[in-house]
């Protein structure tokens, strides 16, 4: 009922909706994957002028992207004069959400190759990209992530040393998944996680010399505070079936 009054009111002939106004009914959009209202939104956007205004393109992007309308999501993209990091951050967190990790790589060197000295990623970029490195499984990429991470001074970053950290697992290579987990100036709940979940991996590979490892990660994440949640359940618990049954 809420979503058929609002999808009413944006097709209004005489409903001028303020950016603001557009902007919660984009994110009601995103959190319903409501196509009909994104579409609708957008040609709000277009009719009342608002289409090179960077908060809405940013977030319609993303609401295209979240109804798996990449096409759409990329018009959009294209047709804005001027992009921020937000923009490229959104188009390609995009492509990531639509399991395009290819698309996200070749959007990322676009980035890269602007002539706009202001255009840098963030903290947000690198962290999607480490991601998508480790969803490839490319060591070189990753690699070249995490260097430009430490370059630019994100390596202190949480989010981003996890997703360094998950990249290196994922390309087995856990010495230097370690290697970044030592390295960290601060750990979340997360970090132990990717960690742990790592070491469980491998040693489902059975590589048996990592299983001491694992336990003392684990009762150092309870030594810093940390409460196990139900992804560390679910990285040990195979493990202590498998254990058991010996």
């Amino acid at each position: 009922m809420i979503l058929t009054k609002t999808c009413s009111l944006t097709t209004s002939a005489t409903a001028f909706l303020t950016p603001q106004s557009l902007l919660h009914l984009l994110q009601l959009s995103i959190d319903l994957h409501a196509q009909k209202l994104t579409q609708q939104c957008h040609s709000q956007i277009l009719s009342n002028g608002f289409s090179q205004n960077p908060f809405l393109t940013t977030r319609l992007i993303s609401a295209y992207a979240t109804c798996g309308e990449l096409t759409l999501s990329r018009l959009v993209f294209y047709s804005v004069h001027t992009k921020n990091v937000y923009l490229w951050n959104s188009f390609i967190n995009g492509h990531v959400k639509n399991h395009q990790f290819d698309q996200a790589v070749t959007l990322f060197r676009e980035m890269g190759r602007c002539r706009d000295d202001s255009l840098m990623p963030d903290d947000y970029t690198l962290a999607t990209i480490s991601k998508v490195s480790g969803e490839l499984e490319d060591l070189v990429l990753g690699k070249l992530i995490h260097g430009k991470s430490m370059r630019i001074g994100f390596m202190s970053d949480i989010v981003v040393a996890n997703s360094v950290m998950s990249m290196y697992s994922r390309c087995g290579e856990l010495g230097d998944a370690m290697k970044v987990f030592d390295e960290m100036p601060h750990r979340n709940v997360g970090s132990f996680n990717v960690i742990i979940s790592g070491c469980a991996a491998a040693l489902g590979n059975f590589d048996s010399s990592l299983f001491g490892d694992l336990w003392n990660f684990f009762r150092r994440m309870q030594c810093e505070g940390y409460q196990a949640d139900a992804f560390t359940v679910a990285s040990l618990l195979p493990l202590c079936c498998d254990n058991a049954g010996r």
